[in-house]
């Protein structure tokens, strides 16, 4: 697999997203593109499905 350098890392996107769970609820799509290694993302995900108490829809 090949990093491309314009991708966003995904702990720091990770931790932004769970910092702004709360502000991001009322959007109803949210779409990040070009993401390194987005199955470390996905944890980040699942606990902002947890705070959130709403289900969270991945397409990778």
């Amino acid at each position: 697999m090949r990093l491309h350098l314009d991708a966003y890392c995904p702990i720091i996107l990770g931790i932004s997203f769970l910092d702004q769970i709360k502000s991001l609820e009322s959007f109803k799509t949210i779409k990040f593109k070009k993401i390194a290694y987005p199955v470390i993302f996905l944890s980040f995900l699942s606990r902002a499905s947890e705070i959130s108490g709403k289900k969270i829809h991945a397409n990778i």
